[in-house]
Parts: C-alpha cells; sequence; structure tokens
C-alpha cells in the first residue's frame, strides 16, 4: 500500500509540474504577441485635463508592440483628431501621421524599427501617449 502511495505522488507531481510550467510558458507567449494593437483617445480628451488622469488622454497610452505589428488609430471620440509622431515640444517626428481623423475613422501604422516612438494630436496639444517597438 505504501509502494502505491508513493508512486501516486510521483505522478502527481510530475503532472502538477508539467502543468504548471505549461501555463506559464503559454501565459508568456499571450503577453508577447503583439502583433496588433489599437489606440483610440480617451473619451472628453478634446478639453485638458486627461493628461493629468490615470489612463492619459490615449487608451493605451503606452503600447508596447513587435515591429511589424499593426498599429489601428481608431478616432471613437466626438471630436477630430490626428495621431502624429512626434511631441508637442520638438514637433512632428515623420515616423506616421494621421491626419485629420473624424469620428469612426481609422489609419494603420506598422513600425518597422526598434525603439520608442511618442505620439500627440496637433490639435489638442496636451494629448501624448508613447509606442515602445520591441523585437
Amino acid at each position: 500500500m505504501h509502494i502505491i502511495i508513493v508512486k501516486f505522488f510521483s505522478i502527481f507531481s510530475i503532472v502538477f509540474i508539467f502543468v504548471l510550467v505549461s501555463s506559464i510558458v503559454m501565459t508568456q507567449s499571450a503577453f508577447a504577441n503583439h502583433l496588433e494593437i489599437t489606440i483610440r483617445p480617451t473619451l472628453g480628451s478634446t478639453t485638458s485635463g486627461c493628461e493629468d488622469t490615470v489612463d492619459g488622454c490615449y487608451i493605451p497610452s503606452i503600447a508596447t508592440v513587435d515591429v511589424g505589428s499593426t498599429i489601428i488609430f481608431l478616432n471613437t471620440d466626438i471630436t477630430a483628431h490626428t495621431f502624429t509622431a512626434g511631441t508637442v515640444r520638438d514637433g512632428p517626428s515623420n515616423e506616421f501621421d494621421t491626419g485629420l481623423l473624424m469620428t469612426g475613422d481609422s489609419f494603420e501604422y506598422h513600425p518597422d524599427t526598434i525603439g520608442e516612438i511618442p505620439y500627440m494630436c496637433t490639435i489638442h496639444p496636451w494629448m501624448e501617449g508613447l509606442i515602445i517597438v520591441q523585437k
């Protein structure tokens, strides 16, 4: 009887470790896959104040993607916005510029270089976000 219990716990331990390791690997790969993301303005971002909130003026305000991913800039707000690479202080960087997007309009961008890309709305200068492009 003792040998059966020991074998049971040995097999149970091996199965438990396998399940645990498998779930960790699957969880990591789920978070590592950044092939497509949609960025939208926070509702009400047409007036300043969103920059002082936890969410910021874009959702997400910081986006991490892989090189070659699809970034969809979608205007879900009630007024027009731009999603323009660059900063208010330094101006546009010419990495991307959606131009004026009306409510419901979208624009796709596919980054091809690792690095950080700050972006802004040229109409509402308090609206700033950051895209982190990784390998």
